[in-house]
């Protein structure tokens, strides 16, 4: 037997979420994935085990600013913080819902001082996200078994923290030895390409 969604149960918890959060907020300014993103770890086998593993990770992201993740894991934490700092932001530290959701995900509560404190002035007057995301190269690490197990580092980071920026992976080899020959190498071929045109067009010419 089929059983009947309920309109009014929705209504009451639309209407309990309303009282709690009077303003909607905007978005927040990074992507969300439209599917539930799998984090792979042998301890994550329910939905208990991914909220703790979230909240080890955001904690770390609130003490440490700049921390390496898996590519999963870094997508999967970095909406929650960008949306628990818009929380704080908008509402304050006098907002009991606001400060209940805070102490759920930051394990280290003296962590809650420093977003209020800290990051709010920070970012109240940011237009853009509040985190950035960066991709390290592609590393290999060898197992107990003699194998190798393939790994494609993120590095997730609040914005104005106080380490030097994270270099453009794009441009950390372009002064090799190899790479200034293949450019000398090719402005030669396109110069000659050019002067081998032009002279072919005077040819037609003549």
């Amino acid at each position: 037997m089929s059983r009947r969604f309920d309109y009014g149960t929705v209504k009451t918890t639309v209407e309990k979420y309303a009282r709690v959060f009077p303003r909607s907020l905007p978005s927040i300014k990074v992507p969300v994935s439209k599917e539930k993103i799998k984090l792979r770890h042998k301890f994550i086998k329910t939905g208990e085990g991914r909220c703790y593993h979230l909240k080890a990770a955001l904690t770390s992201l609130f003490r440490d600013e700049r921390i390496e993740l898996s590519k999963c894991t870094a997508l999967a934490v970095r909406p929650y913080a960008e949306r628990l700092i818009q929380l704080a932001i908008e509402y304050g530290d006098c907002h009991k819902p606001t400060m209940e959701t805070c102490d759920y995900w930051i394990e280290e509560k003296e962590l809650i001082h420093k977003l209020f404190k800290d990051l709010v002035p920070r970012f109240e007057n940011c237009k853009s996200s509040y985190t950035l995301l960066h991709r390290l190269p592609d590393k290999y690490e060898k197992l107990d078994n003699n194998n190798w197990k393939f790994i494609a580092p993120y590095i997730l980071e609040l914005k104005g923290n106080p380490y030097p920026p994270v270099p453009d992976g794009k441009h950390l080899h372009e002064n090799s030895l190899l790479n200034v020959l293949l450019r000398e190498a090719g402005k030669k071929f396109y110069s000659e390409r050019r002067k081998a045109t032009t002279s072919t067009d005077l040819d037609v010419q003549t």
